[in-house]
């Protein structure tokens, strides 16, 4: 079969004539024999073959030293027959043979290398990456060529045990496949090899890969016709082309809340799904952009967060004393503190339902929603004051912003962390790894941000407000990065990775530079900027901590319990969450199983807010900390996937299980369809005219 594969196909008869003439050409001897080689015809003889009761070699005598060649490593470990003289003759001949690199890691021909010396007493060189041989003295044939032997036996024994390990995968139905990128997932290749799976590799990946062997080819020849029991999937996979029975390691539509715009629209429903002390995501306000009604939605969020900011602005200068800095020689108006009152109240009597019956007051137009945001913009961002004013008006403004505040809490998630200077971050919706991520503060630079890509047929933008108040280490801002694994959908089963890491920015925090490499901490953007040389030196060099160290950290600022009892509860009813509002928009499958990985980012407050979640995390070991964390957690998927589906009380190491949803007894489907029917309501007045006499 393997010589078919080549093309290498010859009739009986000529296969017999090559080994005939091939006999003539060259003289035999036997290794055995040893007199014959000492003797007098080999010293003169120019070209003959020796036959050592295993292998054949070629020897010619050249320039006075004798060059000998295995013939089997020129026949590339390919099949050989027995002639009837007892020799072992390959189906071509060495003229037939096309050239081709010999790779040494196929066949695992290893000798050991020493120097050539014309000294009698020297042992002869003999080169590791090429199996001819120039010997200097007829004396030292039969000792290579014993040598040879010996290791052609292993050789041999190796290559069965090789062999009967494939066929015992082929039986057991234990091959595996993994998509290009096989070096960051080594470990899962490692774990599967040592539960005895065979790799079988695609052809792109044997094509790309610098690092594959001959033993590759090999497998994936005899693999040929045999489906993979498990594939690790690293970019899409065709559903409709793997067997019901194939372990897969990612599920059906697998874009559910792994989208920004999917994860804005469940966000959205998760009041549905929420359970005390289960499940509660808590995330930032994000409009996706996709006809021009959200565009219109989101202006009128921003004015009213900029009418939120500019009250936190009136209650914190005046709490820090500075009102009569503030309320001094500047150009504001302070009509505009009334106008942000104004609105607000108008929100919570919204949200209250007290608006139903009352009379509607005069709607507000755009040119005081002009006005009102550039003298906003002027007082956060550029410094500006307002007009003079007495102090019982700056009492008064204060105590109204202040209730106001109180009153419009219970109805703005994240009050306390969203800060005060309206800014938002605008994202594609299809990037990722931080990609075209902007944090912006004006509104015209936002829409037309937004406007340029959009076509309105898609959401290519989601907008989401900025968390202001972070949790910051050594003035720098941090955020999480938290595995968990979705093994059923229904009933719904997720674990819980025990570890995770933090990704820090590579300058100090501010809210007046808005660069990239201050707000977004993605390990793909940061790698492109080097680490302020004024930050703190407690900080990490490469921009990661292993969550054991934050722990420290927390114990050394007085805040230990705060791991415990805030943010590991936060983040694991975070995910149940997510996962719980888009449950029924995902496609359940018995052999599938996705490792995924969240995105959090700690408020002043230290509750975990959820940003994002990411399908297929990058697991490869860009730091030393990621080096560490990510071979182990892809043993652990394996532990998780495989030893647990034969033994439930296998270990998994340090996935734990976080929500598994019980479920009602299957309904049996009986067929018959809901269906609703009525007839129109005619009026009492109408209804006469239509009676019978």
């Amino acid at each position: 079969t393997m010589l078919s594969h080549h093309g290498l196909k010859r009739s009986k008869k000529r296969k017999s004539n090559n080994v005939t003439s091939n006999s003539k050409l060259k003289k035999i001897y036997n290794i055995s024999a040893t007199q014959e080689i000492e003797s007098y015809k080999i010293k003169t003889e120019p070209e003959f073959k020796i036959h050592s009761g295993v292998h054949e070699y070629d020897v010619k005598r050249l320039s006075g030293v004798f060059v000998v060649k295995p013939c089997s490593f020129e026949n590339r470990g390919l099949l050989t027959k027995k002639s009837s003289t007892g020799v072992m003759k390959s189906s071509k001949t060495e003229e037939e043979r096309p050239p081709k690199k010999l790779s040494t890691s196929v066949v695992g021909y290893k000798s050991q290398k020493t120097n050539l010396n014309s000294h009698g007493k020297c042992s002869p060189h003999v080169d590791d990456t090429n199996p001819i041989q120039r010997i200097s003295t007829h004396h030292s044939i039969t000792k290579y060529i014993m040598k040879e032997d010996q290791n052609m036996s292993t050789i041999s024994k190796k290559c069965r045990e090789f062999l009967n390990l494939v066929h015992q995968a082929i039986k057991m139905q234990k091959i595996f496949s993994i998509g290009n990128s096989r070096r960051a997932f080594s470990p899962i290749r490692k774990a599967l090899k040592a539960r005895g799976w065979v790799e079988k590799c695609s052809a792109e990946v044997l094509v790309e890969e610098d690092t594959h062997t001959k033993t590759s080819e090999i497998i994936n020849r005899l693999l040929k016709e045999c489906n993979a029991n498990f594939i690790w999937v690293i970019n899409s996979v065709d559903f409709g082309s793997i067997r019901d029975g194939t372990i897969v390691s990612r599920f059906p539509k697998s874009n559910h809340f792994t989208t920004k715009v999917g994860l804005c629209s469940f966000l959205d429903e998760f009041h549905w799904f929420y359970e005390p002390n289960i499940s509660k995501a808590v995330a930032p306000r994000t409009f996706k952009i996709v006809t021009e009604e959200d565009i219109d939605n989101f202006i009128k969020e921003f004015g009213l967060t900029a009418c939120v900011a500019l009250l936190k602005i009136i209650v914190n200068q005046v709490t820090t004393a500075e009102s009569d800095h503030f309320f001094r020689n500047g150009k504001v108006p302070v009509s505009v503190v009334d106008f942000a009152n104004a609105q607000c109240s108008e929100y919570i009597q919204h949200r209250q339902h007290d608006d139903i019956d009352r009379q509607e007051s005069p709607p507000t137009t755009a040119k005081d929603w002009t006005d009102f945001l550039t003298w906003f913009s002027r007082l956060a961002h550029e410094d500006e004051k307002f007009q003079t004013t007495t102090y019982p008006m700056i009492q008064a403004l204060y105590t109204m912003s202040k209730i106001t505040l109180k009153n419009i809490e219970p109805y703005w998630p994240l009050f306390e962390v969203e800060g005060w200077k309206n800014l938002w971050v605008v994202k594609p919706a299809a990037e990722f790894c931080g990609r075209g991520v902007k944090v912006m503060r004006n509104l015209e630079d936002i829409i037309c941000n937004v406007e340029a890509a959009t076509d309105f047929r898609m959401g290519r933008h989601i907008v989401q407000k900025y968390i202001e108040r972070p949790l910051l280490i050594y003035n720098t801002k941090f955020d999480i990065r938290q595995w968990f694994l979705v093994t059923s959908v229904y009933p719904l089963t997720i674990w819980f990775y025990k570890e995770c890491y933090l990704r820090f920015s590579s300058q100090p925090f501010s809210l007046v530079n808005l660069h990239e490499s201050i707000h977004l901490t993605n390990n793909a953007i940061q790698r492109n900027y080097s680490n302020n040389r004024h930050r703190d030196p407690k900080l990490p060099q490469e921009n990661m901590w292993h969550s054991s160290k934050f722990q420290d950290y927390l114990n050394e600022i007085g805040e230990t319990d705060k791991w415990k009892t805030v943010i590991l509860p936060g983040m694991k009813q975070g995910i149940v969450g997510a996962v719980l509002a888009s449950q029924d928009d995902m496609i359940d499958r018995t052999n599938s199983f996705e490792l995924y990985g969240a995105d959090f980012l700690l408020g002043i407050d230290y509750i975990p807010i959820l940003l994002e979640i990411n399908m297929g995390p990058a697991m490869h070991a860009s730091t030393k900390v990621t080096g560490d964390i990510c071979k182990r957690g892809l043993e652990d998927v394996i532990k998780v996937v495989l030893d647990r589906k034969h033994n439930w009380r296998a270990d998994t190491g340090k996935f734990e299980i976080l929500y598994r949803q019980e479920m009602g007894p299957k309904q049996h489907h009986v067929g018959l369809d809901l269906m609703v029917s009525g007839s129109k309501i005619i009026p009492e007045k109408r209804n006469s005219l239509f009676r019978k006499p």
